[in-house]
């Protein structure tokens, strides 16, 4: 029997909005709203503070991403920082990371600032979203952006970047940093044909190239970091960590609160009883993995499903969960002959956890040149690229990240041996997941499924892909480091149907879902081209979870971007 649900009539609301998760949305739209003093902003968040040191260190996402261990035993911080999901798909269970701090996924990723391509947002207004062309949505970039990574291998004409912006952009403190196999890979993937560009946010962004990052003199730059950060002495913004959403508060259809409860730093209930927050617009900023367990925790979402769980449907939609999609990502991994990789016998990764203290009392209080020379300051990722897999393709389908280390299930497998890796990333999927609840408690993870090469399109491409990773470490640049091919074998590469088992069995997420409350005004989405939740009132979604189609590329700064899009068309209803 579903669970009855008693209308919540707050009579006066202590906030204009409340705002649900501190995220890489949440944080632009905490700052945005709470710009007039006269609007009162609420900004609930589950995690703790990011005050962590691991999350300022650019290589201190080899801390924060992995959880260390399958079963998490092995944790360097003292607070959980990352929830940890992870699929129950059938071939291959899929781990997700996403942050669990001020800043979310923002204050734990690889720090790559990439918006995708222009065909990306007009084809999100080809399908009737209102206003989120790339004209539109590039002047939010730039105006978000502090754009300082001009160098001899970055520039950024003021035609696409800003320079004012509260997000700082860099790229310039390189050079002293990178690692001689970044090197290689840029001039590898020449000497087979790619171009080498020295900036790909420009709406068109086929080429190989050194990544924008979202760092500034050695230190992860966050949403937390740049957007939040400054405007915390608001009077008319309260931000409440440790604070777990456990359902959204409503009189029948319009959406007036947020119930939660208190959690520790490590995520346990401090109290079971559960406190409230009324507002006049409540948003839901989660991400693409809770923001649609949050709906259908409150009502909002597949009729069906929701009584299963005991849940009273307040708006039947059968989409919430829906459209899970995300980049497939596949390793190709080169072992070296001698020990000059990052994660090697000699290396930094490999003296995790002994010499853990020692970096982390160098990195602290040093100063910005100190920093950025600094082995913390290293970025795992420093070099890329663009491609199409065939040229009848308009627009770039396949993405390579060059790592100069090796790496195993998300660095959560040891490393014995020397080497280096090209992951190549599906751009623009056909297959979809979907995502349900395991159970009415919203302490419980939901569970999901991301089908990843479930679509034989899918598969084409990104067997052309891997083909196209593997010409590049074939070339001649990398011979006199290159010991042999480790995975996948030359011969798993060169045959047709022993490659697609290997894609099927091995695609791995590269960490960008999206699209589970779908924007758009058919049938199959959730939220209107103003991220209004359809059916309800008062409530809205904004975060990667409102993808309509793929984005191009990694996901954090278009997330940015819709957020800042998105607070203007709330300022001016």
């Amino acid at each position: 029997m579903a669970m009855r649900r008693t209308a919540i009539r707050l009579c006066s609301p202590t906030y204009d909005y409340v705002i649900v998760g501190a995220g890489s949305a949440g944080c632009v739209l905490a700052e945005e709203l709470s710009r007039d003093e006269n609007v009162k902003v609420c900004l609930l968040e589950a995690g703790p503070t990011d005050t962590s040191e691991f999350i300022r260190m650019p290589l201190g996402v080899g801390v924060l991403l992995p959880t260390w261990g399958k079963e998490g035993k092995w944790r360097l911080t003292q607070e959980k920082l990352n929830w940890g999901f992870e699929s129950t798909d059938n071939l291959k269970k899929i781990f997700q990371p996403r942050g669990r701090c001020l800043g979310g996924s923002s204050s734990i990723n690889a720090m790559l600032y990439v918006r995708g391509n222009k065909k990306d947002y007009n084809t999100w207004e080809a399908l009737g979203n209102r206003g989120w062309g790339w004209e539109e949505c590039l002047e939010v970039f730039k105006s978000q952006e502090k754009f300082n990574a001009e160098s001899d291998y970055v520039s950024g004409s003021p035609d696409f970047h800003g320079s004012s912006g509260k997000l700082n952009v860099s790229g310039k403190n390189m050079h002293d940093n990178f690692h001689e196999l970044n090197n290689k890979f840029i001039e590898a993937s020449k000497e087979v044909g790619h171009t080498f560009v020295k900036d790909y946010n420009t709406g068109d962004n086929t080429g190989v190239f050194w990544y924008q990052k979202s760092s500034h003199e050695g230190e992860r730059w966050s949403s937390s970091k740049a957007f939040l950060a400054p405007s915390m002495n608001r009077k008319n913004l309260t931000v409440m960590t440790g604070c777990q959403t456990t359902r959204l508060l409503s009189d029948g259809t319009t959406f007036n609160g947020v119930e939660y409860i208190k959690v520790s730093g490590k995520g346990k209930p401090i109290s079971r009883s559960t406190e409230k927050v009324s507002a006049g617009r409540v948003i839901v900023s989660g991400g693409a993995i809770q923001s649609p367990q949050i709906l259908m925790l409150s009502g909002v979402g597949p009729k069906g499903h929701l009584q299963d769980m005991g849940i009273e449907c307040v708006v039947d939609n059968p989409n919430v969960g829906e459209n899970l999609i995300d980049h497939a990502d596949v390793g190709m991994t080169d072992l070296m002959k001698s020990n000059t990789g990052v994660a090697d016998g000699t290396g930094l990764l490999s003296r995790l956890p002994g010499n853990i203290m020692q970096y982390y009392q160098t990195y602290r209080g040093a100063d910005a040149a100190t920093r950025v020379k600094s082995h913390w300051a290293h970025f795992p990722v420093e070099v890329g690229g663009f491609a199409r897999s065939s040229p009848d393709q308009d627009v770039p389908d396949i993405q390579f990240h060059f790592l100069p280390l090796k790496a195993l299930d998300h660095g959560r497998e040891p490393v014995k041996d020397i080497g280096y890796q090209l992951k190549t990333c599906l751009l623009y999927p056909n297959s979809r997941g979907s995502l349900k609840l395991k159970s009415k408690d919203p302490l419980a993870y939901p569970t999901f499924t991301m089908n990843f090469m479930n679509d034989e399109q899918d598969i084409e491409v990104m067997s052309k892909g891997i083909k196209m990773a593997s010409d590049i470490m074939d070339a001649s640049v990398f011979d006199d480091v290159r010991l042999r091919r480790d995975f996948p074998s030359k011969e798993v590469v060169a045959d047709k149907d022993l490659l697609r088992t290997y894609l099927k069995e091995k695609s791995d997420t590269i960490y960008h879902p999206a699209g589970t409350c779908k924007m758009g005004s058919d049938d199959t989405a959730v939220v209107n081209d103003r991220l209004q939740v359809h059916g309800a009132n008062n409530l809205y979604v904004i975060d990667a979870s409102i993808y309509p189609s793929m984005i191009g590329g990694n996901t954090n700064a278009p997330t940015m971007m819709l957020a800042g899009r998105a607070a203007k068309f709330l300022q001016s209803v």
